[in-house]
């Protein structure tokens, strides 16, 4: 198994998986509340993986906001670097 990308990292397949497992089953929506930087939450339009789960993560945070990118799936930062540098620039702008 050390050839394996897990095993080139130390570790058992089996274990990450289970890590995995255990922390699906994770729910920390009662304490979001208590977080009270702000946050920016970004998806690509077609990040069908993320999307949802973001937006609706956006709803349990006070000072959260969701932004979309534009004909962009789930890597944001290679499919639209410019947009994304943008969107993050504007954020850091208005936090300051």
């Amino acid at each position: 198994m050390p050839n394996s990308a897990f095993g080139k990292m130390g570790f058992k397949k089996a274990d990450v998986i289970s890590l995995c497992r255990t922390m699906a089953e994770l729910d920390f929506s009662d304490s979001l509340h208590k977080v009270s930087c702000p946050v920016l939450l970004i998806c690509g339009e077609k990040d069908t993986a993320n999307k949802k789960t973001s937006k609706e993560l956006c709803q349990y945070l006070n000072n959260a906001c969701f932004h979309e990118l534009a004909k962009t799936g789930h890597e944001a930062n290679i499919e639209a670097p410019e947009e994304l540098a943008i969107v993050l620039q504007r954020f850091y702008d208005n936090i300051r």
